[in-house]
Formats: C-alpha cells, structure tokens, sequence
C-alpha cells in the first residue's frame, strides 16, 4: 500500500500541473485578442473607404483581409478599390501588422 507522502506528492504534482496548464493557456490567449484590436484599430485610422466605420469588430470579416487561424491579418489586398480619394499609405501603420505577409496594391491610384 503506498505511503500518504507518495499520495501527497502524487496530488500536490497533479494540482501544480494542472494550474501551470491553464495559465499558459490564458497567457497565451491575451496578446491574440489584443494583436487583433489593434489590427482593427490600425485599420480604421487608413480611413480607407471600407475599413472605416466597419460594424464588425473583426477585420478577419472584412472585405480585402485575410486571416491566418490565430485571427492575426496577414494580407491586405487593396486590389482594383474604388476609393481612390482616401488610399493614402501616410495613414497605414505597418508595425501594428506583424504577421502581414502580403500587401497588394495592383490598380490602386496611390
């Protein structure tokens, strides 16, 4: 029959493990959400026709962006707009897009 300090140590690794899994899971999911609100930020404040005012909080549902799965942009594709007047590239903050990979301009009157 094992000793009550084995059975000690057994719970007090499991309880430890346990709390170190689930801080690493809630670290981990802040900076997500807070990368993506300023993704979205960055976004409003082109003031690019059709990133500004959005209604949706997340520009993953936005027209011209792509997502990869952690919900970060990683392209914007201002193909062929038709806002000409308002695409100016003095408005667009790269640093806040850290895992943009693609940016394309093809047709854009800059």
């Amino acid at each position: 029959m094992p000793s009550s300090v084995s059975i000690s140590l057994v719970i007090f690794v499991w309880i430890t493990t346990i709390i170190i899994i689930s801080h690493a899971n809630t670290t981990v999911a802040k900076p997500q959400s807070s990368s993506l609100a300023q993704e979205s930020e960055a976004l409003n404040e082109t003031q690019w026709c059709w990133f500004y005012e959005k209604t949706t909080l997340s520009p993953c549902k936005w027209d011209g962006i792509v997502c990869n799965d952690g919900g970060s942009v990683i392209e914007i594709n201002l193909n062929n707009t038709e806002c000409y007047e308002t695409t100016y590239l003095s408005n667009f903050n790269f640093s806040s897009f850290p895992n943009l990979v693609r940016f394309k301009l093809t047709g854009v009157w800059l």
